[in-house]
């Protein structure tokens, strides 16, 4: 039976028997789809911001004129409601920025990441680069910026292992069933529930109604 002992073998992967590249595989899939996961989670977090901004910018334009009040409210709801929604908006990128920075970069920037993208590609273009360039920084003046900055990163390491799984794949394919490899192979790019699919996008009035039972503001207006 095929056995694999030790990460930094120097045999070339080309050279390995099959359980050994099994082996390989396996852990850059590991990779992959934890890289895969932080893309997305970046990808919703900008859009649940976005839904926010617009959500900000629907009172602004009430408030402004360039929208009709919506019947039943107030000015003052409106006033009331536009200062909870970019306390809200504080609060969701200070979460989600603690979120996304709490594992963002730790793998790619260890040894034992290099060792293995040397193994399987030759090559670790990650290399020298610090966790920083993964890292979210929520004091920028464009936070939209800042979140493509580090999806853009995420992306390329995504890419790279992709590269790396159909790498193996191919060799796999000579050593065994192509069925099993190509389940192997789709299983990487798996759908991911999001940490953010949890955080539901609401209308004004819903926003409106619901601090208005939580308190927060006066009486509709009749």
């Amino acid at each position: 039976m095929d056995t694999y002992d030790k990460e930094d073998s120097s045999q070339p992967l080309e050279e390995m028997a099959r359980g050994a590249l099994e082996y390989y595989l396996q852990v850059t899939k590991i990779f992959c789809s934890s890289s895969a996961a932080q893309e997305q989670d970046l990808l919703d977090f900008k859009e649940r911001l976005q839904e926010m901004d617009e959500t900000i910018q629907g009172y602004q334009d009430i408030l402004n004129g360039k929208t009709a009040l919506p019947e039943g409210f107030s000015m003052e709801n409106i006033i009331q409601s536009l200062a909870k929604a970019k306390a809200n908006r504080e609060e969701f990128i200070r979460d989600g920025v603690a979120h996304l920075n709490k594992w963002s970069g730790y793998f790619v920037t260890s040894d034992y990441f290099d060792k293995h993208m040397q193994k399987i590609l030759g090559e670790n273009k990650f290399e020298g680069k610090e966790r920083s360039n993964w890292i979210l920084d929520s004091s920028v003046s464009d936070i939209y910026s800042e979140i493509d900055r580090v999806l853009a990163e995420t992306q390329s390491v995504t890419e790279e292992l992709n590269r790396g799984v159909q790498k193996i794949y191919d060799m796999l394919k000579n050593n065994g069933s192509e069925d099993k490899y190509k389940t192997w192979l789709e299983s990487c790019s798996s759908e991911y529930e999001s940490y953010f699919d949890q955080i539901e996008a609401k209308s004004i009035q819903q926003l409106i109604m619901e601090n208005l039972m939580q308190g927060s503001l006066h009486e509709i207006q009749n």
